[in-house]
């Protein structure tokens, strides 16, 4: 007969039941104990929305109709920003201040990956954050919401003011490429009396363009974004809930027990 018949197995786990019994006692009064040591963690969640308007980029890009929709990884070139920018030092520093101001603790290498994170799903993301006090996980997530909302909108406003100038410079270029200099100052709506003062013009643009490029922290102007649904109180934590963890350690005495009385019947075998 095969030694290792679940039928065997069987049998041999009800002759030897005290054994699962007693390990699994101790498994559950370890995992009480190890419950009790260990502060519960509180996970609470709101959501943000981002959308992609790729119409916009194919027409920028002149991409034709095939070429769309854009693969994940073309995607995440312009959805990456956003992300980074939740966690940009401008907006930690910022959520530091906040939570300072109602009575928080929060210190700036606290705001990490372990408590802070973000889950995407499609135009849904999932910002969550946790904490041993379950409003205080409520309060920090909805501040980092807010300020990294704040942020972006900041640099989207950047982003719409450096394509807005380079349209102008292009129509402008454009005017004096194709008419002479008297005919070009009506079609580009200005005044330059010489090439210098248009060309001075134009490196001004450029500096300007610069500037809001730099500014705009990589958010392109096809992008969307606004504040979904704001965290709630968790009603149970998310890491070392005692009852669970008493389970776990009961199951883990239940299948210690099993292949400990596998042993036991071989063992007096070998002595007879």
């Amino acid at each position: 007969m095969n030694d290792r018949s679940p039928r065997l197995i069987f049998e041999r786990a009800l002759s030897t039941w005290w054994i699962i019994v007693v390990l699994m006692i101790l498994g559950g009064i370890a995992g009480w104990v190890f419950g009790h040591l260990r502060t519960p963690l509180y996970e609470a969640a709101a959501t943000y929305e981002v959308s992609l308007d790729q119409q916009q980029i194919a027409m920028r890009l002149s991409l034709p109709p095939s070429q769309l929709p854009l693969d994940a990884l073309a995607q995440n070139t312009y959805l990456a920003p956003v992300e980074i920018l939740f966690v940009s030092p401008d907006v930690r520093t910022r959520l530091v201040a906040d939570a300072t101001v109602r009575g928080i603790k929060l210190k700036y290498q606290d705001i990490n990956q372990a408590n802070f994170s973000i889950d995407r799903r499609g135009t849904l993301w999932f910002i969550r954050v946790r904490n041993t006090d379950s409003l205080v996980a409520v309060t920090l997530v909805n501040l980092w919401v807010a300020e990294a909302d704040k942020a972006l909108q900041e640099a989207l406003a950047h982003s719409d003011q450096a394509q807005a100038l380079q349209v102008q410079r292009t129509a402008v270029q454009k005017c004096f490429s194709e008419l002479d200099f008297a005919q070009a100052n009506p079609c580009a709506g200005t005044t330059f009396s010489t090439p210098a003062a248009l060309q001075a013009y134009l490196n001004q643009l450029d500096q300007q363009i610069n500037s809001e490029v730099l500014a705009d922290q990589g958010i392109d102007p096809a992008l969307t974004f606004h504040i979904g649904q704001q965290a709630e109180p968790p009603a149970e934590p998310v890491l070392y809930v005692t009852s669970e963890i008493i389970l776990a350690g009961s199951l883990i005495g239940l299948l210690a027990g099993i292949v400990i009385g596998q042993l036991v019947p071989t063992a007096r075998a070998q002595v007879q």
